[in-house]
């Protein structure tokens, strides 16, 4: 058999979107609206009046532990110079 230095590629378009490009297509969508609700989540402060948004609490919670092991992971490195009558973590120095 001899080549003619012709190449064809045949390829089915079916109904619809073929697979590969609706998954381009939905990866490129989920990335924007990702990037979308991550900046309007930026600048939308969430209240909660009626008590009923649980993670709200679990969120408060969380931060206030990070804040404490914050003040005194920065006393020990900063030599823990505390003046009288300065509380750290709560409790008062002596």
């Amino acid at each position: 058999m001899e080549s003619s230095g012709t190449n064809y590629v045949v390829y089915y378009v079916s109904e619809g979107y073929p697979s590969w490009k609706a998954d381009i297509s939905n990866t490129l969508l989920s990335d924007a609206v990702s990037d979308y609700e991550d900046q309007f989540a930026d600048t939308v402060a969430v209240e909660d009046e009626k008590g009923n948004l649980n993670y709200l609490k679990v969120q408060a919670a969380q931060d206030a532990e990070e804040e404490t092991e914050d003040v005194s992971g920065d006393d020990m490195v900063s030599g823990g110079d505390v003046a009288e009558g300065d509380t750290v973590s709560g409790n008062a120095a002596e």
